[in-house]
């Protein structure tokens, strides 16, 4: 336990190998299967209820407890689904946006815009710093279907790039990571990669702000 926290505070990132069980792993994926997507996927899973208690099981797993510290409130969740019908390159980035209930007229927060009919911006670093997400997959993924590559170290560091690694998730765990990590993915090679990319962070917001919906 003690390796995964140094791995992650220095990496940014770490892998835990089992973080749904079984039944949680087919209910999630039958799920997914079932929804209409436009495109590579949504934001708005948190507002179904399974996946809201998926979300407060996960954190109460020991490995996902320890690495979330004290920012252990679900604030969202994104089905990322890649394969031959829906199949894109993300480029080398950081994670700046979080969603919140309405736009607030503060010097500290920017960028402001909607996705799904929800309003996101960009808080302060040290609202940033303390996110952790949670990427939980569905399926194992490796370099030939979409597994992110991520430079080590980038999320406490102002360089553009640096040298990659890429990290194969076994089916049910999940890639553990600070959204300030430079991080990028390919497209599928062959098969499939869904993805539950949880986001958890603090209880609270600065500036009067509030979370969109807060598990």
């Amino acid at each position: 336990m003690i390796e995964k926290v140094s791995e992650f505070e220095s990496n940014g990132c770490t892998i835990v190998d089992v973080v749904v069980s079984a039944d949680q792993l087919k209910a999630a994926a039958q799920f997914c299967d079932s929804i209409d997507l436009d495109g590579a996927g949504t934001r708005q899973l948190l507002s179904f209820r399974w996946c809201a208690d998926l979300a407060r099981s996960i954190r109460e797993r020991r490995p996902i407890r320890a690495l979330l510290g004290s920012s252990r409130t679900a604030v969202q969740c994104t089905l990322f689904v890649k394969d031959a019908s829906r199949n894109w390159l993300v480029p080398l980035h950081r994670d700046f946006s979080i969603p919140v209930k309405a736009k607030i007229e503060s010097p500290n927060w920017s960028a402001w815009s909607v996705k799904e009919s929800v309003q996101y911006g960009r808080p302060p670093d040290c609202v940033l710093q303390s996110l952790v997400a949670v990427r939980v997959h569905l399926e194992d993924t490796g370099s030939d279907n979409g597994a992110l590559t991520i430079v080590p170290g980038s999320h406490v560091s102002a360089e553009p790039g640096g040298a990659r690694h890429t990290h194969f998730v076994p089916k049910g765990g999940a890639l553990v990571l600070r959204p300030l990590l430079l991080h990028a993915s390919s497209k599928v090679r062959s098969g499939t990669r869904r993805v539950l990319h949880f986001v958890y962070g603090p209880a609270q917001l600065p500036d009067g702000a509030e979370w969109a919906n807060a598990v």
